[in-house]
């Protein structure tokens, strides 16, 4: 769970793979306005994309610092967030709120959130490769 502008956001934790420190980044041509470069991650080179801009929430000013959520297979995508994430339990509303949950556990307790999955996230990043995209 994170919160990015004014909103919480939760993943599920089958789609993170890891969290650690945005220290450095390489350039990346072109793409996608959310890519904010390339990151190295146990050999494996992978766009980091800045959650805000992809959420089109505001962000902070400049791109340095911060935190890496590496995503797990199939993606090979890096989110980066300006607070560290944190993990909670949480509870889907009713149908009629699909897409949001209330947090059970943790200091956000009893505040709603928007739930994410990678697949839904990065459905609209096509023009890069980061595996596991939705057709």
């Amino acid at each position: 769970m994170c919160r990015v502008g004014l909103d919480l956001y939760g993943l599920p934790m089958a789609d993170v793979a890891k969290v650690r420190p945005f220290v450095r980044w390489g350039a990346a041509a072109g793409g996608h306005p959310a890519v904010l470069g390339l990151v190295a991650d146990d050999g494996e080179v992978r766009p980091a994309i800045d959650m805000a801009t992809l959420l089109g929430a505001p962000t902070a000013a400049g791109q340095t610092g911060g935190w890496l959520v590496i995503l797990a297979a199939p993606h090979k995508i890096a989110l980066r967030l300006h607070d560290l994430p944190v993990a909670a339990e949480v509870e889907p509303l009713a149908q009629e709120d699909a897409g949001r949950a209330r947090v059970v556990t943790g200091e956000h307790r009893d505040k709603l959130l928007v739930t994410l999955s990678a697949r839904e996230l990065l459905a609209h990043t096509k023009s890069f490769p980061h595996g596991g995209a939705a057709p």
